[in-house]
C-alpha cells in the first residue's frame, strides 16, 4: 500500500467545497498537513510495471499481477481511525462545518462525502441538531439520568438564534440526502447513538429536527435502529424512556409511534421489539404517567399516545405481546377507573375516559387472510371480523362489569365521604333537606287557603264541573310553583339515592365527558349475563332520568335511553 503527503497551500474550503466556493475572508486562510491515501496512478507508474512484467519471469516474487490486485483493493479510511485530536483540527473542522452549514444551499463535494465517512467528523454535524454541551458531545459527561419527569422537560429550548437554527436544519437535509445514503446506513446505529443525545436535559436542539433524521434512520435500517431504544448496555435506563419525559411533545410522540410500529420490517423484527417493550414494562410506566396530578399537560398526552397505539396495535400483527400486561391483569387499570370515580380534575378525568373508551370500541379491523391494504376497513364493534386485540377487549370487560359502581360515580360532579363522622357539609345537606319539607307544607296549606277564596269568587270558570280555574295568568303562576317544588323535592330524592352509592350529589350536568361515560357504562351493560343483572341497582336511574328532561333536545343521549 502506498501513501503520499501533502501539503496544501491553498485554503481548506476550497479543497473540500471545489473552485466554486467564494471565501469571504481572502486574508484568512487554513492550512492542512494531511496523509492521504494514494488512490491515483498516472501513466509513468503504469509504464514502470509493465516493464517489471517483462522481467519478472526471472524473479521469485510475482510483480504485474500482485501489483494490480493491490492497485484494485486500496480500503477506505477506518473512520474510527480518524480522530481529529491527533490532527489537531478540531477547532477547523468545527468552522468548516459551520460555513458550509451557513450556505442557503450546501452540497457535498467528494472530498465531502469522504470527510463524512469518519466518525468524529459526522458527530460534528449530528451536534448541529442535537446542540449539547461539549461535556456531553466528547462523552466526558453522563448522557442517561434515569427516567424521571420535573419541570425541566416544559422548558423551552433556545430557538431565537437564526444561524443555529439554519444551521441545524441543514444538517439534517445533508445527513438525509441521497449523496450520503450510503455512508448513513453503514453507520446508522453510529448516527443513532450520537442523535439521542438530544434528550439530555442540557440539550437545546430542536425536535422537529430529530424527527426527520430519525425516521429516516428507520427507513433506510428497515427498523433495526429500533431496538437501540431498548438497550441498556450503556445507559441507566433504555433511551425510550427519556423519548417518554418529551410526550407531550407531537414530533416525539410521532417518532415514537414509527418506531414502536414499524411498517417495513421483518415479523420477527417487530415480535422482537414487543417483546423486549413488555419486558421493560413499557405499558405499566405509561399507566403510572396518568397519575402524575402535578403535570396534567403529561397525562393528557400519556392518553392521547396510549389512544394512537391502541389504533395502531388493532392493525399490526401480534400487537398482542405489547399489551399482554392488560390483558393477563386488567387491574392495572385500575388507576384509570380511579380518576374516573373520583372526578377531582375535569383533565385526568377527560383523559381517562377518553383511553378506556378507546379500549373498547377504537380498533381497525381486518380480514385475517388479507395481504394489502385494500381489505383494511374502519368498524366499531363488528363482532364478524377479527382483531389482535380482540381478546383484550374481552377481558377489560370482564373486569368493568366489577367496576360499574365506580364508573357511575363518574357521572356525578361528587366527592367520595365518610359515613361514620358527620361533617358540616353533611349537616348543611340535611337542614337542606328539611327546608325544601317545611317549604312544600307552606304551599299546601296556602293553596287550601285559596281554594276556599276560590269558592266565594262569581268570575271563577268550571271545567269538568269540579276543577276552578281563574285565567291563564293564575294557571301559570300555580303551574310554575308546583314545578318548582317538585323540581326541588327531586333533586333531594336524587341526593338520597346517590347516597347508597357512599357520594354527595353538587351538580349534575350533562357534558361531553359524560356522554363518553355513558358510552361506556352501556357497552359494559350489553356484556351482563343474567345471573349478573343484581350489578345493576348501582346505577343512579334517578339522576339518568333527570338528565333527560333537562336535555330535551340531546338526540344522543336519548339513544342512550333507548339502548338501556
Amino acid at each position: 500500500m502506498k501513501f503520499i503527503k501533502v501539503n496544501y497551500s491553498e485554503p481548506v474550503d476550497n479543497f473540500f467545497f471545489g473552485n466554486n466556493y467564494k471565501y469571504e475572508d481572502e486574508d484568512l486562510r487554513y492550512f492542512e498537513d494531511l496523509t492521504l491515501l494514494d488512490q491515483t496512478w498516472n501513466n509513468d507508474e503504469i509504464d514502470m510495471m509493465d516493464n517489471k512484467e517483462n522481467i519478472s519471469c526471472n524473479q521469485n516474487t510475482p510483480t504485474y499481477h500482485n501489483e494490480r490486485l493491490i492497485k484494485e483493493d486500496i480500503p477506505s479510511p477506518d473512520p474510527e481511525d480518524f480522530s481529529l485530536n491527533s490532527l489537531n483540527q478540531r477547532e477547523n473542522s468545527e468552522q468548516l462545518v459551520n460555513r458550509f452549514l451557513d450556505s442557503d444551499y450546501p452540497e457535498l463535494s467528494p472530498k465531502m462525502q469522504e470527510l463524512m465517512k469518519m466518525h468524529d467528523f459526522m458527530k460534528i454535524f449530528i451536534h448541529k441538531i442535537t446542540r449539547v454541551p461539549d461535556a456531553v458531545l466528547y462523552n466526558e459527561e453522563e448522557i442517561n439520568q434515569g427516567f424521571s419527569i420535573d419541570e425541566s422537560v416544559f422548558r423551552k429550548r433556545e430557538c431565537i438564534d437564526q444561524v443555529l437554527m439554519k444551521r441545524s436544519y441543514n444538517a439534517f437535509k445533508v445527513l438525509t440526502s441521497y449523496s450520503i445514503l450510503n455512508t448513513v446506513t453503514e453507520n446508522a446505529k453510529f448516527i443513532g447513538k450520537e442523535l439521542l443525545k438530544i434528550f439530555h436535559p442540557k440539550s437545546e436542539g430542536n425536535f422537529n429536527h430529530f424527527k426527520p433524521l430519525w425516521n429516516h434512520l428507520i427507513k433506510i435500517t428497515h427498523g433495526e435502529i429500533a431496538l437501540l431504544l431498548t438497550s441498556d448496555d450503556e445507559y441507566k435506563e433504555p433511551p425510550i424512556y427519556q423519548m417518554l419525559r418529551y410526550i407531550h411533545e407531537p414530533a416525539i410522540t410521532s417518532s415514537l409511534i414509527s418506531t414502536i410500529f414499524l411498517f417495513d420490517a421483518e415479523p420477527d423484527l417487530q415480535v422482537e421489539l414487543f417483546t423486549k417493550l413488555q419486558e421493560m414494562e413499557f405499558i405499566e410506566t405509561l399507566l403510572t404517567m396518568l397519575d402524575m396530578k402535578d403535570f396534567p399537560v403529561i397525562v393528557q398526552a400519556t392518553s392521547e399516545f396510549l389512544i394512537q397505539m391502541i389504533e395502531e396495535g388493532s392493525k399490526t400483527k401480534n400487537s398482542s405481546i405489547l399489551f399482554a400486561p392488560i390483558q393477563l391483569d386488567p387491574s392495572c387499570l385500575s388507576v384509570i377507573i380511579k380518576h374516573i370515580s373520583e372526578n377531582k380534575s375535569p383533565v385526568h378525568q377527560q383523559a381517562c375516559i377518553q383511553l378506556l373508551l378507546a379500549f373498547l370500541e377504537k380498533y381497525i379491523y381486518y380480514n385475517c387472510d388479507a395481504t394489502t391494504s385494500d381489505n383494511v376497513s374502519i368498524n366499531t364493534m363488528t363482532s364478524s371480523s377479527s382483531s389482535t386485540l380482540e381478546l383484550l377487549k374481552s377481558s377489560l370487560m370482564d373486569y368493568l362489569k366489577y367496576s360499574i359502581d365506580d364508573l357511575c360515580m363518574g357521572l356525578t360532579d361528587a366527592k367520595s365521604i365518610d359515613h361514620v363522622e358527620e361533617d358540616e357539609e353533611d349537616k348543611f345537606y340535611d337542614d337542606y333537606q328539611d327546608f325544601f319539607e317545611e317549604d312544600d307544607d307552606d304551599e299546601e296549606d296556602e293553596e287550601g287557603e285559596n281554594d276556599e277564596e276560590e269558592d266565594e269568587d262569581p268570575n271563577k270558570m268550571i271545567v269538568n264541573n269540579h276543577t276552578p280555574i281563574h285565567n291563564h295568568e293564575c294557571i301559570h303562576s300555580n303551574t310554575h310553583k308546583h314545578i318548582n317544588s317538585s323540581y326541588r323535592r327531586s333533586g333531594c330524592d336524587i341526593y338520597n339515592t346517590n347516597k347508597k352509592l357512599n357520594y354527595k350529589k353538587l351538580k349534575c350536568r350533562l357534558t361531553v365527558n359524560k356522554i363518553g361515560l355513558l358510552k361506556i357504562i352501556i357497552i359494559t351493560l350489553q356484556e351482563f349475563k343474567r345471573e349478573e343483572y343484581d350489578l345493576l341497582e348501582n346505577i343512579p336511574w334517578s339522576l339518568l332520568v333527570n338528565w333527560f328532561f333537562q336535555n330535551p333536545s340531546n338526540n344522543i343521549y336519548h339513544n342512550f335511553l333507548n339502548l338501556l
